[in-house]
């Protein structure tokens, strides 16, 4: 049984399956078989026809066939010798080992005690042999197409083909049929000159593919695996390592399949996300963008937090990299987010390689586009309330940016995200920086002294974006909303306050009091405050005057 040797496979990180056929040579017994240390007539027999001259010599009947009282499959043979027929034909026509020889003299004494010596075994001598057909392939015969195609078949009903057509691609098939008796097959096979197991689940198929000039990789997938589908190109570039964008491979390339149930490979639809932006005009975009994405493999999955997640599965379809982009952010430049998804190289300096576009063949990944990112505008850059330039998108994103000098203080950005996320970006005055730095620096630097300074700046920094937060009223807030992160960075050229916040269901009610006054009535809660504070100074006032009537009355 001729061997093609598989080249070393790096499995793509999104799509990993377990192999329909294993190798196993990993245990000490298989090591011990692979180097021919132990026994041959323990190791799973070839599925390889016997010598036509060992075939004359012996005469195979299949007599008996079921489960033993342990529920293991048997098979049990009678070999008659035939003119010319010796124990060892027998030992080759079922075991296909001339090294069991003496196990089948044996056998062939109880049915016939008389029986002394092999040499001298006649003519008519019955030999019955009981089998494990998972690992015994006895051979039945071999049927021959016009064509030049050879099928061997043998009693389990393992089915081994050659092709002798050098267009056709497929040298070589092992069907394994589907058989409940049993787990797996096992047989040896030749692996650059030394006997090696494979292991085959029942219903499945080895295939030896030798590469034709001109055959197509998707064309190779559909011969290989009878589908084109993405998860099939997917397992033939993980067992065999033959990446499209290094096509094609040497002429007379030779690799090794192994093929499972052909329903094993369907691709699975994503289910379908069920959401609609609310306005009509982003609604419409959205299901046409949608559609031209289905159409090359690439489906909404599901809504995070900051964007949706999608499932990519890319066929035979020569998809690239920057199409890719094209769909998921109308933008190319995202390109190589694509190819870190992917799984593929991304260069260390793109700018030297400016024409990097890999193909996504056989590649099943998961992205997650960031909801402003994903440029598909039916408004863009229209003037808004306040001075924004709002842009609207098809995934219901609302963007509003305001165009403010350098170093002026204010909102630059807020985006509303479809999830009722808000993402806000605020430049804080610098007075407010400088009198927040104070009051952290007195109230809690000067309490714990022995913090490291790096340590005292990074409190400071949370401590001013906390306040910034909590008091500014350029933020459009609402007292529901509650920040999933805050940022403040300071460098040499700007102070940026970055806010990702989501509404909350249950808000105190003297909180949901004050910041209604706080962000609706300023100038009332300023006047409740100072009168309550105007009111406490007059209590601890009269209440100081009284104390000093009653030391001034009281008798010395």
């Amino acid at each position: 049984m001729p061997f093609f040797v598989l080249p070393p496979v790096d499995l793509p990180p999104a799509y990993l399956a377990p192999p329909a056929l294993r190798y196993e040579d990993g245990s000490l017994y298989w090591q011990q078989v692979l180097s021919g240390t132990t026994a041959s007539q323990f190791a799973p027999s070839p599925a390889a026809p016997p010598p036509p001259d060992v075939l004359a010599g012996v005469k195979v009947e299949l007599v008996d066939e079921g489960v033993d009282t342990a529920g293991k499959w048997y098979q049990t043979f009678r070999v008659t010798i035939l003119r010319g027929g010796t124990i060892s034909d027998a030992a080759v026509a079922i075991y296909n080992d001339i090294g069991r020889s003496d196990e089948v003299f044996r056998a062939a004494q109880h049915k016939t005690p008389t029986l002394t010596d092999a040499t001298h075994v006649f003519v008519g001598q019955q030999i019955d042999l009981t089998v494990d057909p998972s690992t015994v392939f006895v051979y039945k015969e071999t049927q021959k197409d016009p064509n030049g195609v050879r099928r061997d078949i043998y009693y389990n009903r393992v089915v081994e083909t050659y092709y002798s057509d050098p267009k056709l691609g497929i040298v070589r098939t092992v069907e394994f049929p589907v058989e409940k008796r049993t787990q797996e097959f096992r047989f040896t096979d030749s692996v650059e000159g030394k006997d090696q197991v494979v292991a085959a689940k029942p219903g499945t198929r080895l295939v030896d593919y030798q590469y034709v000039s001109g055959d197509k990789y998707g064309d190779i997938v559909a011969k290989v695996f009878g589908v084109r589908t993405a998860k099939a190109v997917a397992e033939f570039l993980r067992q065999t390592g033959w990446d499209p964008n290094q096509w094609p491979p040497a002429v007379g390339a030779k690799v090794r399949i192994f093929v499972d149930r052909q329903d094993s490979y369907a691709d699975a639809k994503p289910p379908e996300l069920s959401y609609r932006p609310s306005d009509p005009a982003a609604a419409a975009l959205w299901q046409k963008t949608t559609v031209e994405r289905s159409a090359v493999g690439i489906f909404p999955l599901r809504m995070a937090t900051e964007g949706f997640v999608y499932q990519v599965q890319v066929g035979a379809n020569s998809l690239t990299a920057r199409q890719a982009a094209k769909l998921l952010f109308n933008d190319e430049s995202h390109y190589l987010d694509v190819v870190a998804a992917a799984g593929l190289t991304v260069p260390a300096d793109p700018s030297k390689s400016p024409d990097y576009n890999p193909m996504l063949t056989g590649r099943i990944f998961q992205i997650q586009v960031p909801f402003a990112q994903e440029g598909f505008a039916y408004v863009n850059r229209q003037p808004g309330p306040q001075g924004a330039l709002v842009t609207k998108l098809a995934n219901g994103t609302v963007i509003d940016e305001y165009d403010r000098p350098a170093g002026q203080a204010g909102l630059l950005r807020v985006v509303y995200y479809p999830n009722d996320y808000k993402y806000m970006v605020e430049r804080p005055s610098s007075w407010s920086i400088l009198l927040l730095d104070f009051l952290h620096f007195q109230v809690l630097n000067l309490a714990s002294p022995e913090i490291p300074r790096e340590q005292q700046e990074l409190n400071a920094r949370d401590f001013e974006a906390k306040m910034i937060w909590t008091w500014s009223r350029n933020l459009p807030r609402s007292p529901s909303d509650t920040p999933d992160s805050l940022k403040l960075t300071v460098t040499s050229s700007d102070t940026l306050l970055d806010v990702l916040a989501h509404p909350r269901t249950n808000v105190p009610w003297q909180e949901r009091l004050v910041y209604e006054l706080w962000f609706a009535y300023p100038a009332a809660l300023i006047a409740i405050v100072l009168g309550f504070g105007t009111l406490l100074l007059f209590l601890l006032a009269w209440r100081a005057q009284r104390v000093q009537k009653r030391r001034r009355v009281r008798p010395h």
